[in-house]
């Protein structure tokens, strides 16, 4: 259906963090678009806002559509009626390794599963490509859409290649212990290591309401670890090569054995800066 109406100067998600204060601060934008669940933002080397995406569409710095910037994420039609796109943090932005004037937005896309139920997953991890220089440094997308993966699909993360200059691109299934890993090089997506099965995650075979909630990946600041996240089932923390994009060592919570169903639910999840603990939400 179409996107009720609302009252723009009231209605939340209208600005940036500015990192470039200590501590960080609350920059406001003057425009009428919604960045509410999806939000994905570019900066410049300068650190000053490039590019930004709602998730159905990518904006340059002064909030004006790039061009061909519209029509993301095309899988569940109804949504391109929607004042953002209603996948929380399911998309983040990438420059290439080897040529800065090409950008990337990684997207998570999602469907009904079943077809025509009511429970939604995350089903196509998608690539857009940015010409950064076009138009007098406004921007042009100049691919779009590009399916990566086609799954049952948690959010996928990034993390820097041993080498420095590369990212290594995870997205794990929703349903089972399979993890797929993309290297993103000087000549864009390469190759992708082959789904690594590894895991204990509990696999259900019917659609079960959780799904509602699409799954978490999470690199460590380092890239040391690796977390897997449903939110009503639980996690697996791995260890991440950074050189061969492989896991290991698998430590599993499972909620259900916890006394309490009050961590059920959340999806918010960070490290602290020397990797030694791990936050989460409920």
């Amino acid at each position: 259906g179409s996107a009720p109406t609302a009252n723009c100067n009231t209605c939340l998600y209208r600005f940036y963090y500015n990192f470039k204060t200590d501590p960080p601060s609350v920059v406001l934008r003057n425009d009428s678009i919604s960045t509410q669940h999806f939000m994905a933002s570019y900066s410049n080397s300068r650190g000053d806002i490039q590019f930004f995406s709602n998730g159905l569409r990518i904006f340059d710095k002064d909030s004006r559509i790039i061009e061909n910037g519209s029509g993301l994420n095309p899988a569940y039609p109804p949504v391109q009626n929607f004042y953002s796109f209603p996948v929380y943090q399911a998309g983040f932005f990438l420059k290439n390794p080897g040529d800065s004037s090409i950008v990337y937005l990684f997207h998570l896309d999602y469907d009904q599963y079943p077809p025509n139920s009511t429970i939604f997953i995350g089903q196509y991890l998608r690539m857009t490509t940015i010409d950064a220089r076009a138009n007098g440094g406004k921007g042009k997308v100049i691919e779009k859409n590009k399916v990566l993966i086609n799954n049952i699909l948690s959010r996928a993360a990034a993390v820097r290649h041993a080498n420095g200059r590369d990212w290594w691109i995870m997205a794990s299934e929703s349903y089972e212990d399979w993890h797929h890993c993309l290297l993103l090089t000087p000549e864009g997506i390469t190759r992708p290591v082959l789904p690594q099965h590894i895991g204990s995650k509990p696999v259900l075979t019917v659609p079960d309401q959780a799904l509602r909630w699409t799954g978490v990946g999470k690199f460590s600041p380092q890239g040391r670890y690796y977390l897997d996240l449903t939110p009503e089932w639980g996690f697996s923390l791995y260890d991440f090569d950074r050189c061969t994009g492989l896991l290991s060592n698998e430590r599993r919570v499972n909620y259900t054995q916890i006394p309490t169903r009050d961590v059920r639910g959340g999806s918010g999840i960070e490290f602290s800066p020397d990797e030694r603990f791990l936050y989460l939400t409920s």
